[in-house]
C-alpha cells in the first residue's frame, strides 16, 4: 500500500500502527516513569521501518506487545529494562574545557547542499546525559549538537568517545 497520507507518514506506517506497531517515542510514552525513546531503542529490536515526514525519514517501528511476552517468558521485565536504559542514557554529566570542536556548517539548497568545515579551539563542552551536548565558544556563543551528528568531533574524536573519557 505505497503512498503517503498527507505529509506526516506513509500509508505503510499507518497500516503498521493499525497492527499494533509503535515508534520508540510512542512506546516510551506508554511506559512512562522516565522512559525515553533512546531507552526503548537500546532494549528492543525494531520489527520494521517505515517512511515518515515530508522528507521521507526512515523510522523504526517496534512490536512492544510481542517483545513484552518474549521477555516475560525469560523472567525479565522489559519495562524495567527500558527505564533503566533511559536513566543510563540520561546519566552522568561531563564537562570538557579547552576542547577543540569541529563541525560541518551547511548552506545551499536542499537539492544542492554545500558543507563547510568549521573549527573552534578553547571551547567548553557540557554533556548532561542524553543524545546532545552544549558547546560554549570563547566568544560566549552557544551551540547545541547531537552526539551522533556526522562531521562533529571533539578533540579530534567522536563526541561519545570524548565524553566518556571526560568521566560521564
Amino acid at each position: 500500500m505505497a503512498g503517503y497520507d498527507g505529509f506526516s507518514k506513509s500509508n505503510n506506517a499507518i497500516e503498521a500502527e493499525h497492527h499494533g506497531l509503535m515508534t520508540a517515542s510512542a512506546v516510551a510514552k506508554l511506559i512512562g516513569h522516565g522512559a525515553t525513546a533512546a531507552g526503548v531503542a537500546a532494549v528492543l529490536k525494531p520489527a520494521e521501518w517505515h517512511h515518515t515526514s515530508k522528507h521521507y525519514n526512515a523510522t523504526d517501528y517496534y512490536d512492544y506487545a510481542i517483545s513484552r511476552e518474549d521477555v516475560a517468558e525469560e523472567g525479565r521485565n522489559v519495562d524495567a529494562e527500558i527505564i533503566a536504559a533511559s536513566k543510563q542514557e540520561k546519566g552522568g554529566a561531563a564537562t570538557l574545557t579547552g576542547a577543540i570542536v569541529a563541525w560541518l556548517e551547511w548552506s545551499g539548497t536542499r537539492n544542492h547542499p554545500v558543507a563547510s568545515e568549521k573549527t573552534a579551539a578553547d571551547c567548553t563542552v557540557e554533556y548532561k546525559g542524553g543524545a546532545f551536548c552544549t558547546v560554549t565558544f570563547p566568544t560566549g556563543k552557544i551551540m547545541r549538537k547531537k552526539l551522533t551528528t556526522n562531521g562533529f568531533t571533539i578533540n579530534g574524536t567522536y563526541p561519545e568517545t570524548a565524553v566518556k573519557t571526560a568521566g560521564a
